[in-house]
C-alpha cells in the first residue's frame, strides 16, 4: 500500500493527504516519511542546496603578502591573472600554451617585480597541481592553498577581477582602445570612496596617466588605517550575503550520497571523512576514486541504498578513516532501535488494553472506548474525518 501512495513519487505533505482520503493504521504517517526520505528516485532529483554562510579571508597587513592567481580565455588567447589580496592590484600576462612550465615563468616574472607571497591561492587546475609546480612551491618557498573543486566561490577574489579584466579588454577591443592604457587607469582608480587606488596603496604614490593629479602626490593613509577599512568593507558584505544564507547539514563517515557528475546529473557517493578545509568532505565515487566536494555540491543519499565500490581502489586506504564512523552507527543503530519499538507498538496497539511497564502510558482498543495517553500526559485522539471507517 505505501508504494501505491507513493507511486507518483510526490513530496511527504502530498502523498499523507492523499492517503488519509480513504486510509488508515496506526503509524501511517510516520511509515510514509520514512518511505519517501530514503527513496532513491526522489533523491535523485532534490533542488541545490541553498547557500552557506560566507567564509572570508583573512585579510593580509601588507601588499603582496597573499596572492591570488587562475588562467582565463579571451578571443582564442589564453592568459594568467594575478591579483593581489591587500592592495587589489591586478596584472595579467598572455601564455603561448597551457602548460606548467609557461605558467610557472609568468608567476617568477610577476615574483620578481612583487616579491614572493607567504600564500599562494589558486584552485586545482593541472597547471598548478603537476609535480614540476611543487618543485617550484618548495624551492620558491611559499604556501599554496587551493580552492574547492567545482566551487568558484571559493577563489572569489581571483574570479570576480577575472570577470572585470575580461570586460574591460571586450571593450577595448570594440573601440580600438589601447587595453594596457585601460589597465593603468583601472589602476589608478579608487577602490572606494574611503580607499585609494591599488596603485597608491602598493606604491604609496599616484600613477602618471590620462588623467592629471593635484599634490601632495603621497598616500597619507598608513596600512593598518587600509586593512581596517578592507576589513569593515569585507562585514559589510559578509553581513548582507549571510541574511539569504543558511548553515548546511553536516556528514558523518560512510554516510551515503549523492554529488553532481560532469553533466550535473546527481550520482551515488559515500562520504570517507572530513577534509581539512572548511565544509570539504573527502567523497568515495562508485569507480573507488576519491573526490574533495565542498558541502555546497553533497546532498542527502538514501540509507537503504546497498553503496558498492564497483573497481577496486587504487592508491587509497580507507582503514584510516575507518574511526571516523563509529558515531555514525551509533546513531544508525538507534534509529533501527526507534523504527523496531513504534514497530511493535502499532502490532500491540490493534489488541485489547495493554500497559506498559514503567511508563503512564495507557494504549486501549478504539472499538471499546480506550484512550491514548502521551508521555507529557495529552490525550491524543481520532481525527474525526475516520469516524466511518470501519476496520
Amino acid at each position: 500500500m505505501l508504494e501505491r501512495i507513493h507511486y507518483n513519487h510526490l513530496g511527504i505533505n502530498k502523498c499523507k493527504a492523499r492517503a488519509r482520503e480513504c486510509l488508515y493504521w496506526p503509524g501511517m504517517s510516520k511509515q510514509i516519511e520514512d518511505l519517501i526520505s530514503n527513496c532513491d528516485t526522489c533523491l535523485q532529483f532534490q533542488v541545490s542546496n541553498r547557500k552557506e554562510p560566507l567564509i572570508p579571508k583573512e585579510i593580509p597587513s601588507v601588499p603582496f603578502q597573499v596572492v591570488g592567481t587562475d588562467l582565463f580565455h579571451f578571443q582564442n588567447n589564453n592568459f594568467l591573472l594575478i591579483i593581489d589580496y591587500f592592495s587589489k592590484f591586478v596584472d595579467f600576462f598572455k601564455l603561448t600554451d597551457l602548460s606548467s612550465e609557461t605558467t610557472i615563468i609568468g608567476l617568477k616574472s610577476f615574483f620578481a617585480r612583487y616579491g614572493i607571497p607567504k600564500i599562494l591561492y589558486s584552485d586545482g587546475g593541472p597547471q598548478y597541481s603537476s609535480r614540476q609546480f611543487k618543485d617550484f612551491q618548495s624551492k620558491w618557498g611559499f604556501d599554496h592553498e587551493l580552492s574547492s573543486p567545482h566551487y568558484p566561490q571559493s577563489n572569489g577574489m581571483v574570479e570576480r577581477h577575472i570577470q572585470t579584466v575580461k570586460k574591460m579588454l571586450r571593450k577595448s577591443s570594440v573601440n580600438n582602445k589601447d587595453p594596457y592604457l585601460a589597465l593603468l587607469e583601472y589602476r589608478n582608480t579608487p577602490i572606494s570612496e574611503s580607499l585609494p587606488s591599488p596603485a597608491e596603496i602598493l606604491f604609496k604614490r599616484k600613477l602618471n596617466g590620462l588623467l592629471p593629479y593635484f599634490a601632495p602626490n603621497k598616500l597619507q593613509m598608513s596600512g593598518e588605517e587600509i586593512k581596517n577599512k578592507l576589513q569593515d568593507r569585507q562585514d559589510k558584505q559578509k553581513f548582507y550575503f549571510d541574511k539569504s544564507a543558511r548553515k548546511g547539514r553536516s556528514y558523518g563517515a560512510l554516510e551515503n550520497v549523492f554529488i553532481p557528475d560532469k553533466q550535473n546529473k546527481l550520482v551515488h557517493a559515500q562520504v570517507v571523512g572530513e577534509h581539512k578545509h572548511p565544509r570539504s568532505y573527502n567523497i568515495k565515487l562508485e569507480n573507488g576514486n576519491v573526490v574533495r566536494r565542498n558541502t555546497r555540491h553533497i546532498h542527502r543519499g538514501s540509507g537503504t541504498y546497498p553503496f558498492a565500490v564497483k573497481h577496486s581502489m587504487t592508491g587509497f586506504n580507507l582503514g584510516e578513516y575507518e574511526h571516523l564512523a563509529g558515531e555514525n552507527d551509533v546513531r544508525n543503530d538507534r534509529q533501527d532501535r526507534l523504527a523496531d519499538r513504534e514497530n511493535d507498538l502499532a502490532i500491540r496497539n490493534q489488541g485489547n488494553d495493554v500497559r506498559e511497564r514503567g511508563n503512564d502510558m495507557v494504549i486501549g482498543n478504539r472499538n471499546n472506548g480506550g484512550r491514548t495517553i502521551s508521555r507529557s500526559g495529552r490525550e491524543i485522539r481520532r481525527p474525526r474525518y475516520f469516524d466511518d471507517y470501519v476496520e
